[in-house]
């Protein structure tokens, strides 16, 4: 699903944020938009708060453009595969889950959030 669409489910028209004749759909979120839809994402993300384990899995998306399995996440980053997943079933919402081999295997949810994430000194 396009962010447009996403952010139509939650009843924001983009075309209230941006002048209709610069918005087509097929883009991605206006930059207006953008930054306050991810910094709502990344508020429900943390919570109350993250830990080291936490931080680490999402540098590693952030990182990573293709998708990656709990046994990968762990031995970039050193980490029990336990502790990942628990990181991972509390981010669902915002990551892509597909099968790659016989591994399942995450990455972020649109590589504009990735990028945006990126972005951000909430990583360091």
């Amino acid at each position: 699903m396009a962010n447009y669409q996403y952010a139509k489910v939650l009843g924001i028209e983009p075309t209230d944020i941006v002048d209709p004749k610069d918005w087509h759909p097929q883009n991605s979120l206006p930059p207006e938009f953008e930054s306050a839809y991810y910094q709502n994402h990344w508020l429900r993300m943390r919570g109350d708060g993250l830990l080291a384990v936490d931080l680490s899995v999402l540098n590693v998306f952030v990182e990573s453009t293709a998708g990656l399995s709990v046994s990968a996440i762990s031995e970039i980053i050193d980490e029990d595969e336990y502790e990942i997943e628990k990181a991972l079933d509390n981010w669902i919402e915002f990551l892509n889950k597909q099968e790659i081999g016989r591994e399942i295997c995450y990455s972020l949810y649109h590589d504009s959030f990735r990028d945006w994430l990126g972005k951000q000194s909430i990583l360091e």
